[in-house]
């Protein structure tokens, strides 16, 4: 067997961390979609909740598809011809429909993300602000429709069957699927927001401290993963661009497998920023913990079981 197939310790390390964070994800993802199910979240958060339960659910599926599913090829070949070959036995195009479910889940996490954080900034914001917020959320409207309809739907085509004009992808929309071409002419966008926000123009000192930690809590969620991206995805870039790609001795393979492991830290920190920043959320968690507690042993002396006993006798 050639040489190029004989898996590294690197390797097998990113490969073993990989899995073993698919099922952390997991784990981690649970008690924040329970919290998110449950009535005292229906209580606290109201509507606010469906938005953090798109961004817990869409961010575990994707952390748990890159991780558990997609094999990291060519790093442990080995087992990558068993996982790959199990998707093709299922389907000749699997791994290319799972690259095009990531790559929607990706764009429903960040999207989600700029409608939490818009809403929130929306409720923090005082009435003369609010032509300036519905011009920022104007241009936050065309971002994210651009990302959803656009990017997601043209990648997606073009990987999975053919590319096709504009003219008849406009067609198509506007005679098949009209609300799409709602979203795509009218800031829809806004009026999600106000529909969602609902608010008081006068609002507590308390009211707004829960909104300023809500939106604390979304920049951790959006900064961090993005953030242990960079490192790795600069080495890369500057290396290619300054560098030479014959001599250089860098394993491009194994640095995007490692940007694929920073990559699925979402559900992990999305919970983290939960505990730390959502206190119903925080209580949630302790009330669950207090429930899974086991019972302390009761001791007894020779003093307390002749004081139950006359008390039985008295009785």
């Amino acid at each position: 067997m050639p040489s190029q197939f004989e898996p590294t310790p690197a390797g097998k390390v990113v490969h073993f961390a990989l899995k073993v964070l698919g099922f952390i994800c997991l784990i981690t993802a649970l008690p924040a979609i329970a919290f998110l199910l449950s009535k005292s979240a229906k209580k606290n958060l109201e509507t606010y909740r469906w938005m953090l339960l798109a961004i817990a659910v869409s961010g575990v599926t994707m952390d748990s598809l890159i991780a558990l599913l997609i094999s990291p090829y060519p790093l442990v070949p080995h087992v990558s011809f068993w996982g790959d070959g199990f998707l093709v036995y299922i389907h000749p195009r699997s791994i290319l429909y799972c690259f095009a479910v990531v790559l929607a889940l990706m764009y429903l996490w960040l999207t989600s993300l700029l409608i939490a954080f818009t809403y929130r900034l929306w409720k923090l914001v005082e009435t003369n602000k609010q032509r300036q917020i519905s011009f920022l959320s104007m241009s936050f409207a065309i971002i994210c429709v651009f990302n959803i309809v656009l990017t997601c739907c043209y990648s997606s085509d073009f990987v999975l069957l053919q590319y096709p004009a504009t003219e008849e992808v406009e067609r198509i929309i506007s005679e098949h699927v009209p609300e799409v071409q709602f979203l795509l002419e009218m800031p829809a966008y806004i009026y999600f927001v106000e529909t969602l926000s609902v608010s008081k123009k006068v609002m507590s000192k308390k009211t707004i401290t829960i909104h300023r930690r809500f939106i604390k809590a979304l920049i951790v969620q959006m900064l961090l993963p993005m953030s242990f991206m960079t490192a790795p995805a600069l080495i890369v870039a500057v290396s290619i661009k300054f560098g030479s790609t014959e001599n250089a001795g860098i394993n491009y393979q194994f640095i995007s497998n490692i940007c694929l492991l920073c990559v699925c830290t979402h559900s992990p920190i999305n919970s983290a920023a939960m505990y730390f920043f959502v206190v119903p959320f925080r209580r949630f968690i302790g009330t669950a913990g207090v429930c899974f507690t086991a019972v302390e042993p009761v001791t007894y002396t020779k003093s307390s079981v002749s004081v139950q006993s006359n008390k039985s006798s008295k009785k």
